[in-house]
């Protein structure tokens, strides 16, 4: 699991990572290994982009907590 936290300036989105547990292939890599993670604001909207960057099945869940400052 990794928490990707979004923020931006109405004009720039940027994203921070943190977390990543073990992918259990016994290598020494994360889950977040696996994920090409960027973030972007398209048509006003502020999208957070992620890619799977092997061929693997993955399972990928999302829990969105706004917060308006």
């Amino acid at each position: 699991m990794i928490e990707a936290n979004v923020t931006h300036d109405g004009t720039n989105a940027y994203v921070s990572v943190f977390g990543g547990v073990d992918n259990g292939a016994g290598d020494g890599a994360s889950v977040y290994d696996t994920l090409d993670i960027s973030a972007d604001i398209n048509s006003g909207n502020v999208r957070l982009l992620g890619q799977v960057n092997n061929d693997n099945n993955q399972v990928v869940k999302f829990v969105r907590r706004p917060i308006k400052v």
